[in-house]
């Protein structure tokens, strides 16, 4: 921290000024710029000042310092004072240490995005962290002789050109100066914009190792207060268009419901967000036959919806009144009302839907044989014993002269027709009703063959 005090000629006691000599007047440590007359001479404001290199580190980094003013009333070692400025606070802070903040934003809104801080006027880097140097700085430094010196003109101690490019080293270069995108157009932009206020741009970057331009939303949000600074927000526009997408497992379903039931059919979807944001999801219908079930009723009728988080999954049950239902075929819309998970500027808000039809009928006769089926297996067996029968007393009396006018072989013939018609019977008694299907089938053909 850096204490600097106003000097008075006066003064008799040994101050800060004492040791820069008379005339020192510790507002030539900041710029003059913020004495001004609308506020009277006298900045209330604390602001931010840089980034430069330091000469008095032999290293050379880069830094920035928070500046807050200090003013004064009453008497103090014999002389008066009437809000009168006495000495800024300087805190000098370096440019890694507050870089690293940024790298939590590295591919959290989206894979491959980004953001670092800027100065509205300069465009040069206040606040980025390596791994955005990396991406869009080149990979050396230049040979520009500034880079051997700070702001005030005084050498630092290590010759950074032509080295790897650093966190230091960006505040000898504006982003505007990189080629590797638009970055003036950007300047534009954000100058036009109000301070305190945010605003977006389509942009492309051609990203360090790579030939081509890769589209990105630059966000961006101009300070409104201490310093002129714009947080750069970069996002690649093909991952933030589907950061936000969320699927149905379904988009139709038909429900056939015959009256008589127990009144009520269901149904269910899942919810699947396959995007890379969280989002909120909020199930509805208009039709009174439709009811959420379950969980989902609480989620539909709760009004605030259920977060969905980026990967996951949900199931949205539903039941249908169909007993309220007039016979016919009816139809219509369960929607998903979805929106982002209160993400800052974010509006995003959308709705998929998909198609409900119920086909509602009246109870049907289908001519099941029932019962019936077994007084009909009760004759077969009674034909097929009477043929048998009859076939046994002709062949026992073949000898017989009426038997032997009426010819025996033809009289067994008959028995055993009769015999076999009969036995159709057997097949015949089977359907859908006491049978499956595939039995039912081959029952209906067997019974053709037999007969």
């Amino acid at each position: 921290m850096l204490l600097s005090l106003h000097a008075h000629k006066n003064s008799s006691t040994i101050i800060f000024a004492d040791l820069q000599g008379n005339e020192f007047d510790s507002r030539e440590m900041v710029s003059e710029a913020y004495f001004t007359a609308e506020n009277g001479g006298k900045p209330r404001d604390s602001f931010f000042y840089g980034p430069y290199a330091d000469a008095l580190d032999p290293t050379g980094r880069a830094m920035i310092t928070a500046v807050s003013f200090v003013y004064y009333n009453g008497t103090f070692r014999g002389l008066e004072y009437n809000d009168d400025y006495i000495a800024h606070l300087g805190f000098d802070i370096l440019l890694t240490s507050v870089s690293e903040w940024l790298s939590g934003l590295e591919g959290t809104l989206a894979p491959g995005s980004f953001a670092f801080l800027v100065d509205s006027s300069t465009f040069k880097a206040i606040t980025i962290s390596q791994n955005v140097v990396e991406k869009i700085y080149p990979e050396r430094t230049g040979m520009e002789e500034h880079r051997l010196f700070d702001v005030q003109g005084k050498p630092v101690g290590i010759d950074r050109r032509n080295q790897t490019y650093q966190v230091g080293d960006t505040i000898h270069e504006s982003v505007i100066n990189l080629g590797d995108a638009d970055w003036a157009e950007l300047q534009k932009a954000v100058l036009g914009t109000p301070r305190g206020e945010r605003g977006y741009e389509e942009m492309g970057i051609i990203l360090t190792g790579q030939e081509v331009a890769t589209p990105h939303y630059i966000l961006y949000d101009r300070w409104g207060y201490t310093s002129d600074w714009t947080l750069l927000v970069a996002v690649p526009k093909a991952e933030l268009d589907t950061a936000i997408k969320v699927t149905l497992s379904h988009d139709l379903h038909n429900i056939n419901y015959e009256k008589g039931d127990d009144g009520l059919a269901y149904g269910n979807f899942f919810v699947e967000n396959t995007g890379t944001l969280d989002v909120v999801i909020l199930p509805r219908t208009l039709a009174s036959w439709i009811e959420f079930a379950g969980e989902s009723k609480s989620i539909a009728e709760g009004g605030a919806g259920y977060s969905l988080p980026a990967g996951s999954s949900v199931i949205i049950e539903y039941q249908i009144h169909a007993d309220k239902m007039e016979s016919g075929r009816s139809s219509s819309t369960i929607s998903v009302q979805i929106v982002d998970d209160n993400y800052p500027d974010c509006f995003y808000d959308t709705d998929l839907a998909f198609n409900v039809a119920v086909r509602v009928s009246e109870p049907g006769n289908d001519n099941h044989i029932g019962k019936t089926a077994a007084f009909g297996w009760t004759l077969a067996v009674v034909v097929m014993v009477a043929s048998a029968s009859c076939a046994g007393w002709t062949i026992i009396n073949k000898n017989t002269g009426v038997v032997r006018a009426s010819q025996p072989l033809f009289l067994v013939l008959i028995c055993i027709g009769t015999g076999v018609m009969g036995s159709a019977m057997i097949p015949l008694g089977f359907d859908d009703g006491n049978a499956s299907e595939a039995g039912a089938n081959t029952a209906c053909m067997v019974s053709q063959r037999l007969i």
